[in-house]
């Protein structure tokens, strides 16, 4: 975690910030500090071949410029053009990093993974308990460092391993 907040969350910090004033400013020093920074940003978020690092930090650009130059308005005009951006964006990611073959694939799996992709583990949970495995009764709470006298159940790779 402390890995995330150094590489990707403070890199975001700072590539927001220097945009925020670059859009305020406008000098040539401000603008180097910009493209510096969102080089960076870039960078980390495409080097694990991850799609939504890259897709947050462009939704975080666009928040940043409509606070800065509209006060935090959005016209509904400006951002259905940057959703198609966001959906263009993924579909090319999943063309080239995911193996999809043509672009109606591409753009299938961005819509199911939207929609249902993020509800697909819960039905394997269902399963999972209490057919396989009885309820745990509180035994998956978190123990930091230690400090109880119990090992927690680590249900994540204990349906990892059944499945």
């Amino acid at each position: 975690h402390w890995y995330k907040l150094v590489i990707h969350d403070l890199g975001n910090l700072v590539t927001f910030t220097s945009f925020a004033i670059w859009l305020i400013r406008k000098r040539a020093k401000d603008a180097l500090l910009l493209i510096t920074a969102l080089s960076y940003s870039v960078f980390v978020a495409i080097m694990a071949t991850e799609k939504g690092p890259m897709a947050w930090l462009l939704i975080g650009l666009f928040m940043v410029y409509f606070l800065v130059r509209s006060n935090g308005f959005i016209p509904f005009k400006k951002l259905i053009p940057f959703a198609f951006l966001i959906v263009g964006l993924l579909i090319i990611s999943y063309v080239y990093f995911m193996g999809s073959e043509d672009v109606g694939s591409a753009l299938g799996s961005v819509f199911s993974r939207a929609f249902s992709g993020s509800i697909l583990s819960a039905y394997f949970y269902l399963e999972f308990f209490p057919e396989y495995q009885e309820y745990l009764l509180g035994r998956s709470f978190p123990n930091p460092g230690g400090l109880m006298p119990y090992e927690p159940y680590r249900y994540t790779i204990e349906v990892m391993n059944w499945l």
